[in-house]
């Protein structure tokens, strides 16, 4: 026969649900469990007209906890060091939501790094203390009663130094070649103060290096030539930042300005007497070179090389009356020219 009626099934001995219609012979009822464990479930058949009722034998349910998958994503690789870098965890039941304040622990390698909490399956973890290169960093959730424990696949997270930037002053630009003047390497970075050295060229040519105190290192020269000169501070990094060219600094140096002096051995003299002239060629840095002429209004009496800034003359071709003698300092490529006079009496 065909027996009708319902099926009650019962979970440890408390009902399911409503009773179920029996529809060919048979009858069903779905349930989910608040939590793992092993239950008993029985079914009683009502009966009908035609069939009396029964019970079923115990059924041994056994629910595990629901599995879980974590996965962990970054904020951004590479990060500069010392900058802030977040971890999100993202928790997947196979079932159901997993509970807020559960904690997830992330790690570098083998090393905890920190932990987070979960918010909607979700936990995060922030941080900058992170060392310079590459780690493997996993999340792991711990479980609970109801949710087995997980771990993420790892990521990798890469560290770089931290960018800098050099620039250079002048205290005094244009300059002239008499005078030192001090360059000023600035190197910054949106990290650590940068440490280290920094090396200044003009052009190809290394001028000088300097220690960085505070991000800034200084140089203090003298020896620039006359001109446009090309100069750029690199700076060589250090254990937490990155190496750096300053762009190109013009320089200019103008020629260094001198002095001339022009003394007489005897004046007044006499007509067709010896008379010597010195010339005494002067700078405020360095000793000038090249040469002097010495002139009596049109007519050249002759030019002397420079020693030691001093050039001499003597002559006896002088015309009686008062005499105006020049001398005239030509300069170089680094001193400017200059010249002095004097009024000779000759009787």
């Amino acid at each position: 026969g065909t027996p009708t009626g319902t099926v009650t099934f019962s979970q440890n001995g408390h009902v399911i649900g409503s009773p179920a219609a029996v529809t060919s012979r048979q009858a069903s009822i779905s349930t989910s469990f608040s939590a793992p464990g092993t239950y008993s479930i029985t079914a009683v058949y009502s009966g009908d007209a035609n069939f009396s009722s029964a019970t079923s034998q115990a059924l041994s349910q056994t629910v595990n906890t629901a599995s879980t998958t974590t996965t962990i994503t970054t904020s951004g690789s590479p990060a500069n060091l010392g900058s802030p870098v977040t971890f999100t965890a993202t928790i997947h039941p196979s079932s159901g939501s997993i509970p807020n304040g559960e904690t997830v622990t992330f790690k570098g390698g083998t090393t905890v790094i920190g932990s987070g909490v979960t918010a909607s399956g979700i936990a995060t973890f922030t941080t900058s203390s992170l060392a310079v290169g590459t780690q493997s960093i996993t999340a792991s959730y711990g479980g609970d009663t109801d949710y087995s424990a997980s771990t993420s696949a790892p990521i990798s997270q890469t560290i770089s130094k931290n960018t800098t930037t050099t620039t250079v002053t002048s205290n005094a630009n244009p300059s002239s070649y008499d005078r030192s003047i001090t360059l000023t390497a600035t190197v910054s970075s949106p990290g650590a103060t940068p440490t280290g050295t920094v090396t200044f060229k003009n052009g190809t040519a290394v001028i000088g290096q300097a220690t960085l105190a505070s991000g800034t290192g200084a140089l203090t020269t003298a020896t620039l030539p006359v001109g446009t000169n090309s100069i750029t501070v690199i700076y060589g990094g250090d254990g937490l930042s990155n190496s750096s060219t300053s762009a190109v600094f013009a320089q200019t140096v103008n020629l260094a300005s001198t002095t001339t002096a022009i003394v007489s051995s005897l004046n007044p003299s006499k007509s067709g007497a010896s008379v010597r002239f010195t010339a005494t060629v002067t700078a405020s840095n360095g000793i000038p070179t090249g040469a002097v002429t010495f002139t009596q209004g049109a007519t050249t009496l002759g030019t002397v090389t420079l020693a030691g800034g001093n050039a001499g003359l003597t002559t006896a071709a002088l015309p009686s009356g008062s005499d105006v003698v020049t001398a005239t300092y030509t300069g170089t490529v680094s001193f400017a020219a200059s010249s002095g006079t004097i009024t000779q009496t000759v009787n």
